[in-house]
């Protein structure tokens, strides 16, 4: 009896260092593969908050809370980074246009677009339902 627990403690020893071995040696792909999961966690976080900033915006229009005159630090602070922003100057005066859309639904979200005046404050918005879109 006594035989068998050392021929078992000793077979657990071995397996146990060929473990430890194997974890040694592919460390690196081990930590890479950590990496890439926190990662993803991180996008999916940011994700969830693109979508929360344009779900808002979006229902922010529809009940008529957004008025021409805020700052666009302050759209930004509320809204969160537009997709894009286009500098054009109509007439020699800056203007800005800054496009909202769903962070995942490139192709099936409205787009909600923003202009600013010179000052940088909101001059227009327009929606453009994505079931009108070609």
């Amino acid at each position: 009896m006594y035989k068998k627990w050392i021929i078992f403690a000793v077979l657990t020893a071995w397996t146990l260092g060929l473990a430890g071995c194997a974890l040694l040696t592919h460390r690196q792909q081990i930590m890479a593969l950590k990496n890439l999961g926190d990662e993803q966690k991180k996008f999916e976080k940011y994700v969830n908050r693109q979508e929360k900033f344009f779900d808002k915006l979006k229902r922010d229009i529809q009940k008529q809370r957004l008025v021409k005159g805020i700052p666009k630090t302050k759209i930004l602070s509320l809204y969160g980074e537009p997709i894009y922003c286009k500098v054009s100057k109509d007439l020699d005066i800056p203007q800005e246009t800054c496009l909202y859309r769903h962070p995942t639904r490139f192709f099936s979200s409205d787009l909600i677009y923003l202009e600013f005046d010179q000052d940088q404050n909101l001059s227009s918005w327009e929606v453009e339902p994505h079931h009108q879109r070609r």
